[in-house]
């Protein structure tokens, strides 16, 4: 058996991976497929056939004039110096030493100290002290006018030579001599001019070119040109391989991101709603169903979906008019508002992602998905659904008005700022009428189709004046009696837990209408008569009331009832033993050997799967227990009902649903409290006979 129960869970997770990956790559498909027709874009050189417009807002740099920009600011930028005062004692003590080696005509030093032969300053070893000293302070003066002006390094001395004395510059043995001493004194200062250069191209902005949408690019019959060509290019108008590579792999990454987002949610805060199939697949379902119309609305839109069409005109068509919260209204009134919520805003990056248009469009898909979200919450009926279709669209009125007065510059749009703001208007306003009329019209086939059911139509249910609560009543009163006040019980009991309070009831109301086919073989029916039972082997008694769980699926079915009532009726029991019948069993084998099988005389089951079944369950086994009670005070009720539960609960009847300790607690307190007020105590009448006290009562007059 456990084997068997093992082979099933892999099996179970094999095909739901296995749905899992089939879905994930209908969704990746469906990104990468466009439905438009292609049409060639004319390349450089060429004559464009049509009119080439920007398909959306869209900025670039141009680096090729950056650059230009960044090449001149860098022109500017002077290399700095900086100036070695060394450098002039230097220069006068060499020139003063070369004309004392020559006077003194010390030839070897010469040479060894500064590479000057001394035959080649024969003319000025003829001259005396006097007038080599006065060569020597003209050539000092001159070098010195030098060195105060600033000599940079790498400078040649040939840039000077110019300024040089007349009959220093007649010599050619004073002018080398001027020429070997000559030295820059201003050097290079790399650190200054590397951060002067560094803060100049610092304030160089980058030169962007900004493209609006609709902007016309190229027009038809003009030849595109090499400026025309790099813009159409960024945008992104020429695919080629690799930039197609690029754009798979990405979507890849965004819908494995999405998945991952939704499972880790689901996982964590929605764990109920991972393990039913249902609510996955319709979840699938609508992504998918989304996404096609996206595509079909995409082409309507038409091929650049920009505010302007190829002819310049205003396109009537606005991405504000697609209803995407046609998702959101229907998982909320079918399942709940925040995972509602969380398909919003899937469905609204995959709108933006197919569409292309303005980012702005983002906070108007995900705020006007929030919106209908919690306008449709706790809705009963489809009068107030289409009540709120209204408050949708004037929301989306204020939405789209607010967005353009923070997004949208009138200087782009000339003068038809005020014709796109009608459009759009126009559009918000009917995207909430629409959005809430296709969800009215979608929602009977979502119920039928995943076996889900709204508020709305549960409440169809709830009214006691039902053909099959009717016939309950008239041909089963005890068993009805009992199932309103399960109902009741149940009820009660949601609200405390956070489970579903209408459905709760309803389970309660609905659970036994399998004691329909044989309501006198049930107790609280018997009224006035024997117990059929007494007749009956306890093997056949509890084959016959086991049945009774098996026989309400069948009417459920027959009466076209909810899947989720039918999944309570199947589930309130679990598999309960019918202990009594098992008692008088052993009773009756008692002499045999063979022990009595204990699996005859439990309920098939299954266990309660959610919890509404586990509190329709306790509803009921608390509702039945008490009745019994020959003394029902305040302390035994206490004690019976939180017996009742703790059975239950050893039993593992609560293992396959998310029952908490802590729920199990609060229920047990409002059951006590619950059962006491219904167990009131009464007036008594002494001067009544007792037989007609009874009566009374039973006939509900006192």
């Amino acid at each position: 058996m456990l084997n068997k129960l093992r082979i099933n869970w892999r099996a179970l997770k094999t095909v739901r991976l296995m749905s899992g990956l089939f879905c994930f790559m209908i969704v990746y498909s469906l990104l990468l497929i466009d439905f438009k027709p292609t049409k060639r874009t004319p390349t450089k050189g060429e004559t464009s056939p049509f009119d080439i417009v920007a398909p959306t807002d869209f900025s670039f740099e141009d680096k090729k004039e950056t650059e230009r920009f960044l090449q001149d600011e860098e022109s500017r930028i002077e290399s700095q110096f900086k100036k070695d005062p060394t450098v002039e004692l230097k220069v006068e003590h060499n020139l003063t030493t070369i004309f004392k080696y020559i006077y003194e005509k010390e030839g070897q030093v010469l040479w060894n100290e500064y590479q000057l032969k001394l035959d080649g300053f024969k003319s000025l070893q003829t001259l005396g002290h006097k007038e080599l000293l006065l060569f020597r302070n003209e050539i000092w003066e001159f070098l010195q006018k030098c060195l105060n002006q600033g000599i940079k390094e790498g400078g040649k001395f040939s840039d000077w030579e110019t300024e040089l004395p007349a009959d220093v510059s007649a010599l050619p043995e004073l002018r080398s001599i001027t020429e070997r001493v000559f030295e820059p004194n201003l050097l290079y200062d790399r650190e200054k001019t590397e951060q002067l250069r560094h803060d100049a191209l610092s304030k160089v902005m980058p030169v962007f070119i900004q493209i609006r949408k609709g902007e016309t690019l190229v027009r038809k019959g003009e030849v595109v040109t090499p400026q025309s060509f790099k813009i159409m290019k960024a945008i992104g108008l020429y695919e080629n391989e690799k930039g197609t590579f690029y754009q798979k792999v990405g979507t890849l990454l965004f819908v494995m991101i999405l998945a991952f987002i939704g499972y880790l949610y689901l996982s964590k805060f929605e764990h109920g709603i991972l393990n039913s199939g249902q609510t996955v697949w319709m979840i699938v379902t609508l992504i998918i169903l989304n996404m096609l119309f996206l595509k079909l609305f995409k082409l309507l839109l038409g091929y650049n979906i920009s505010m302007e069409n190829l002819m310049g005109d205003v396109n009537i068509l606005s991405p504000a008019a697609f209803p995407l919260s046609i998702s959101a209204i229907i998982l909320t009134v079918l399942v709940d508002g925040r995972l509602a919520i969380l398909v919003s805003v899937m469905l609204s990056t995959i709108a933006i992602y197919q569409l292309g248009a303005s980012y702005y469009y983002v906070y108007y898909f995900l705020l006007g998905s929030f919106f209908s979200v919690f306008m449709c919450m706790n809705v009963n009926k489809t009068t107030e659904l289409s009540k709120n279709g209204l408050f949708i669209g004037f929301f989306n009125v204020l939405l789209v008005i607010t967005l353009y007065l923070i997004f949208e510059n009138p200087i782009y749009f000339e003068d038809k700022y005020w014709i796109y703001l009608g459009r759009d208007v126009f559009w918000g306003f009917m995207n909430g009428i629409l959005s809430v009329a296709f969800a009215i019209g979608f929602l009977p086939n979502f119920e039928s189709v995943f076996k889900l059911s709204s508020a709305i139509r549960l409440l169809e249910f709830a009214d006691l004046n039902q053909p099959l609560l009717k016939t309950l009543m008239l041909d089963a009163p005890g068993t009805y009696q009992h199932s309103v006040l399960v109902g009741n019980l149940a009820q009660a009991a949601a609200q405390v837990v956070g489970a579903d309070p209408l459905l709760s009831k309803l389970g309660g109301y609905y659970h036994d209408i399998g004691k329909l086919k044989r309501p006198q073989l049930f107790m609280e029916n018997q009224i006035g008569s024997d117990n059929q039972h007494d007749e009956l082997s306890p093997n056949l008694s509890a084959l016959i009331i086991a049945a009774h769980v098996k026989d309400g699926v069948e009417v459920g079915k027959a009466h076209r009832l909810p899947h989720e009532i039918i999944d309570i009726i199947a589930q309130h029991h679990g598999t309960t033993l019918l202990q009594y019948f098992y008692e008088v069993a052993k009773i009756e084998h008692k002499d045999r050997t063979q022990e009595v099988p204990i699996e005859q005389f439990r309920y098939p089951g299954p266990l309660p799967q959610t919890k509404e079944s586990a509190l329709v369950m306790l509803s009921d086994s608390v509702e039945s227990a008490t009745r019994s009670l020959d003394n029902p005070n305040a302390s035994n009720i206490e004690a019976l009902v939180k017996k009742v539960i703790n059975d239950k609960f050893v039993e593992g009847q609560f293992n396959e649903c998310d029952l908490t300790l802590k729920d199990i607690e609060s229920i047990a307190k409002i059951f006590i409290k619950m059962i006491i007020s219904l167990h009131h105590s009464r007036i008594k009448y002494p001067e009544q006979d007792k037989e007609v006290k009874k009566i009374m009562e039973q006939n509900g007059e006192v």
